[in-house]
């Protein structure tokens, strides 16, 4: 028991230790609460002691801050917390300052609990950066971040690590974040930094940011969040990332809606490692200046050096690529475009690609499906000269209002040959600072009134020459190949078509309607080839209104050759056609001239002195002048040229001149030969003669014509257009008349057809005939040769004169041999009436054979004989009245045999009963004196003296040959001596004689007046009359006709 009593003694000694353990324990505790919270509101309220803020300030300054901080007070939750801080800039911030309201500092307990201090981060609230920027001569600007919240944490490695970074740069919302290595050399940066930088130009360029962001509205709150990383040491890298959201933004530079953008820059560690970059921009709507953009995107691709000096072998680069649907500006638009900018710098100069692509562009110049274009641009590597550009245009179904095309590729490559002052701006505007090369391609181009195929073309500009050195291209059927170029100095023009061969009048509608009419009077069925060079000095520069014929035309040169096959001038078709060209002086001169016909060739030179218009064409043609017909305006002259047939093609040897503004200044001088041709259907042998052409008068020398063995000479012919008039003179000519007078009209060999020349008489002509109608004629001519025919009378020769004035044809001293006897005389023929001539005549015969001229003008078979002479008279009568003849005349026969004569035959039955042979016997003389009255002539005392008989007629005939006469017969009246005695015994038997005579001439009917007809029949008084007058046996046969 006494254990258990030891026992419960200690057991509650041992509780009342622990009790009062417990209470000191207690007290303790209470002690350190008391003290804790004593000292949390001393921390909280007055703040950390001084030596606890050194040591702060000293672990931040070894972190990189240098921070002035009013107090630091310790707060619930928050740790502590330094109230009112002042952060030291940079020297490169000049006069900038950064005011932090509370930064909450957090400490390492880790480092605590060894009694050490380490700030891990430090969180920041209600910052604000103000960083004055002075610019000389412009009111003074800051830079101003306020509101600033953030966390900055600091890692191993002197890694600060920015989070939750908000705030305003100059009104403008930022989210910013990232981090920083080795952050403690941006101290030693910062130290070897010029402190006069935000004095300078970076002072510039930031007060220019400043403003610039001034301008810019947005109309809603942006998002704009960036998040930076990056190494602190020399040649460290980093990692930046931004992005931008707004529903709309306006600035100078443009607006935008729906705007996102989103973009990295990174560089690895390495003292020469490249910065590369992206960025990403959205926008639903873009618009700067008068560019409009729908919905697009625009991409920058970034790879830049840090020692981006042109001197290293380092390079960088930019790409920039832009895409965008319905794209529009004041002068185009465009449904999508795509824009590339590729741009590069190395150590030997700095060069840039664009390429642009838009689909269904449209400007005011024209439109296409599509287009591209690529660009080259090269400079140098100081910037001071620019080294070269390259184009490339390519268009898919161009058009515009003066041309289209299915393609069409454009290159144009430019060096730089200049230098610049300014290392900025180039000389883009400076022709003389650049080479140029450049290249055109094109199919189915189609301009106004004008079609290519395809068109290539390529040339250069080098100061001060710019040239096309090959134009090529497919049209009208045919090519273009040329050259040209430009002396820009001396303005001299040079053009070279080394090969031309197309439908150069499907070219009229581009040219003056005087160029058409020239070319529309020429046709080929292939295109002719031209080949040709020429050049000219272009106005000044400065003349905006020259004189082109003044002052340019004068300066025109040209040399080339043309070459055609088959085709027409004005339908004139040749086969063949060729000449030279030269142009100099104002002169145009066509050397060699050379046309090809299927009958011949021509061939002559061609001179015009532009400035007057004054040509000249000289040369040979053997071809027929008929192909020249639809050149004639003239109904005459294509008569006269459809009159002629030619066998040979006349050879034409001389010069035509004259000017083209005055028709009345042509002349000519051609010889002219030409052979076995045929005028009117009549054939000629040969025709030689000079032709001279001059004041509108033609002159025709030393005219020669031959046809068989007839000869013409012409010694002078004169063609006066003025007056119409042709003038002959001393014509010469053996040729036959007919075939002349067929040559010359129907008519004219229907009036000379009964006039017959056995052989072609000699003629001589003088005088002058009218060209046109109604005008006077004079001509003259002396006409002998023979034998000569006329009806049915026969002349051995004849001679005579004809006068022939208008409408009025005289012949004068006509004279001829008339069978065996002599012929003389003269007639007049008036042609003023429509209907026929009026005319008169008068002609002498002496010694005439009866026999020879009854035997032309009856019957070959006849028995008469005698010597006649006669006078025959016509004062008027009318050709186409046949009754309408006037006149007088007389006869004398002598030594004549007349019984023959059926009028008078009817009295040689009866003699020749009363004493055979009476009746035949030959008449001494037979006179008469007769008068024409319309036609009939009328005799009153015609005898007819004869040994047996003195017969006398008293009567008319016609000239139907109708007789209506009374004849009587004194028996043996003309006896020798006893004659008036044998007829006075006789005259009973006169009455006997005498007859009444009708009928005709042919067939006369005797009745006798006092005898009964009965007592008469067995004489057969017809009987002589039907041997007389062959032919006229059978009764049944009709009368003559009438002549």
């Amino acid at each position: 028991m006494t254990e258990e009593r030891a026992t419960g003694r200690e057991a509650k000694r041992g509780w009342l230790i622990a009790r009062r353990l417990f209470r000191r324990l207690r007290i303790a505790c209470l002690l350190l609460v008391l003290g804790g919270v004593a000292g949390f509101i001393y921390l909280n309220q007055i703040g950390l002691p001084g030596f606890a803020k050194r040591r702060l300030q000293a672990e931040l300054h070894a972190r990189g801050l240098d921070i002035e901080f009013e107090r630091v007070r310790l707060r619930w939750y928050r740790g502590i917390v330094a109230e009112k801080l002042t952060v030291a800039a940079p020297a490169r911030m000049k006069g900038a300052s950064l005011f932090i309201a509370e930064m909450e500092i957090r400490l390492d307990p880790d480092a605590l609990r060894r009694r050490q201090i380490k700030v891990p981060s430090i969180a920041v609230r209600e910052g604000r950066l103000v960083w004055p920027v002075a610019v000389s001569n412009e009111p003074p600007r800051e830079l101003v971040a306020a509101g600033i919240t953030t966390e900055l944490r600091f890692l191993p490695n002197e890694t600060w690590e920015l989070e939750k970074f908000t705030g305003r740069l100059n009104d403008f919302p930022v989210t910013l974040g990232g981090a920083v290595t080795h952050a403690s050399r941006l101290r030693a940066r910062a130290a070897s930094a010029d402190p006069g930088v935000s004095t300078g130009r970076g002072a510039s360029l930031l007060r220019r940011g400043l403003d610039e962001m001034d301008r810019i509205q947005f109309e809603s709150q942006p998002e704009l969040a960036l998040d930076v990383r990056a190494d602190a040491r020399d040649g460290g890298g980093f990692d930046a990332r931004v992005k931008l959201a707004t529903s709309g933004v306006k600035s100078p530079w443009g607006s935008a809606r729906g705007l996102h953008v989103e973009g990295w820059a990174r560089r690895s560690y390495g003292t020469n490692s490249p910065v590369r970059a992206e960025a990403t921009t959205r926008f639903a709507e873009f618009a700067a200046g008068p560019v409009r953009m729908g919905q697009g995107e625009l991409e920058l691709h970034g790879y830049l050096t840090d020692h981006h000096q042109f001197g290293t072998n380092h390079a960088s680069s930019v790409v920039l690529n832009l895409k965008s649907e319905n794209v529009r500006s004041a002068d185009a638009s465009a449904r999508a475009l795509h824009l590339v900018v590729s741009s590069l710098l190395k150590a030997h100069g700095a060069s840039s690609e664009i390429s642009l692509n838009a689909e269904e562009l449209k400007t005011t110049w024209g439109e296409a499906a599509s287009g591209n274009a690529a660009v080259l641009l090269t400079v140098s590597p100081d910037f001071k000269s620019f080294a070269g550009a390259m184009t490339d245009l390519t268009l898919r179904s161009p058009k515009s209002r003066w041309a289209s095309a299915d393609h069409a590729e454009i290159g144009v490559y430019r060096h730089y040959t200049g230098s610049a002052t300014n290392p900025v701006m180039f000389k883009w505007a400076d022709p003389a600072a650049w080479n140029v090369q450049w290249t055109v391609q094109a199919t189915n181009v189609t301009a106004t009134n004008l079609a290519l195929a395809n068109l290539h073309a390529d040339g250069s500009w080098r100061q001060p020459q710019l040239e096309i050195k090959s134009l090529s291209t497919k049209l009208y059927d045919g090519r273009l190949d040329g050259s040209a170029s430009l002396d820009t100095e001396t303005r001299r023009l040079t053009a070279k078509a080394r090969h031309a061969s197309f439908d150069f009048w499907k070219l009229a509608p581009l040219v003056d309607p005087g160029t058409r009419r020239f070319l529309a009077q020429y046709q080929f069925d292939t295109p002719p080839r031209v080949s040709v060079e020429a050049a000219v000095t272009l106005p000044a520069w400065t003349n905006k209104a020259p004189d082109w014929k003044a002052d340019v035309l004068p300066t025109l040169t040209l040399a080339g050759n043309v070459a055609g096959g088959r085709g027409s001038y004005r339908t004139v078709p040749f086969t063949a056609v060729r000449t030279d060209v030269t142009l100099s002086n104002e002169v145009l001169h066509l050397p060699n001239l050379a046309v090809q016909r299927p009958e011949g060739r021509a061939e002559f030179s061609y001179t015009e002195v532009l400035r007057t218009r004054d040509y000249r064409f000289r040369g040979h043609a053997a071809i027929d002048p008929r192909a020249v017909r639809p050149l004639l305006e003239d109904d005459g002259q294509r008569r006269v040229l459809d009159d002629l047939r030619f066998t040979v093609p006349p050879r034409i040897e001389g010069e035509v001149r004259g000017c083209w503004l005055a028709r009345d200044r042509v002349g000519l001088d051609v010889r002219v030969a030409v052979t076995n041709f045929i005028l009117r259907g009549e054939e000629c042998g040969s025709f030689t003669a000079a032709v001279q052409f001059t004041n509108e008068v033609f002159r025709v020398t030393d005219a020669r014509i031959t046809r068989g063995a007839g000869l013409a000479t012409v010694p002078l012919g004169v063609v006066d257009l003025r007056a119409q008039r042709l003038f002959l003179t001393n014509v010469h000519s053996t040729l036959d008349p007919m075939p002349v007078a067929r040559a010359i009209g129907p008519k004219t060999a229907q009036h000379l057809a009964p006039y017959r020349f056995g052989k072609p008489p000699v003629a001589r002509v003088n005088g002058s005939l009218p060209l046109r109608d109604g005008e006077t004629t004079d001509l003259h001519f002396e006409i002998s040769g023979g034998p000569f025919a006329w009806q049915r009378f026969n002349l051995p020769d004849i001679r005579g004169g004809i006068h022939w004035v208008t409408n009025t044809l005289v012949l004068t001293n006509v004279t001829g041999r008339f069978y065996g006897g002599e012929l003389r005389g003269d007639a007049a023929f008036d042609f003023t009436r429509d209907d026929g001539a009026d005319f008169r005549f008068s002609m002498v015969t002496a010694g005439a054979d009866l026999r020879a001229l009854v035997a032309d003008v009856s019957t070959p078979t006849n028995r008469l004989e005698g010597t006649l002479s006669g006078v025959l008279s016509v004062t008027s009568g009318r050709t186409e009245d046949f009754k309408s003849w006037q006149g007088f005349g007389s006869a004398r026969l002598t030594n004549g045999l007349l019984w023959d004569v059926p009028l008078v035959g009817i009295f040689s039955p009866v003699l020749n009963a009363i004493v055979p042979g009476l009746g035949a016997s030959r008449a001494r003389e037979a006179t008469a004196n007769f008068t024409i009255t319309n036609s009939v002539v009328r005799t009153t005392d015609l005898e007819i003296r004869s040994p047996p008989a003195r017969l006398h007629y008293d009567g008319t005939i016609d000239f139907e040959s109708r007789v209506n006469a009374r004849v009587e017969a004194e028996l043996f009246r003309d006896a020798f001596l006893v004659g008036p005695l044998l007829s006075f015994i006789t005259t009973p038997l006169t009455k006997v004689f005498e007859y009444k005579v009708t009928g005709t001439l042919s067939r006369p009917e005797g009745e006798p007046t006092y005898v009964p007809k009965f007592l008469l029949l067995p004489l057969r008084p017809f009987h002589t009359l039907k041997q007389l007058i062959p032919g006229l046996d059978d009764s049944s046969k009709p009368p003559p006709k009438k002549k």
